[in-house]
């Protein structure tokens, strides 16, 4: 398991990540779907797809 990719705004995020990942490895289910941010969700059609607005 893993939970990266914050960009500084983990101290935000970081506490329904930690929920999200403890139901992902309890088998449990979660306050929301965690299927969207799935590391395979860059592979396909939608691998194709550029960012345009780098700040």
């Amino acid at each position: 398991m893993y939970a990266t990719g914050f960009s500084g705004h983990g101290f935000l995020q970081g506490p329904a990540v930690g929920e999200l990942i403890r139901d992902m490895y309890l088998g449990r289910e979660s306050f929301m779907d965690p299927a969207q941010f799935s590391a395979a969700r860059f592979a396909g059609e939608l691998s194709q797809v550029r960012e345009v607005h780098i700040i």
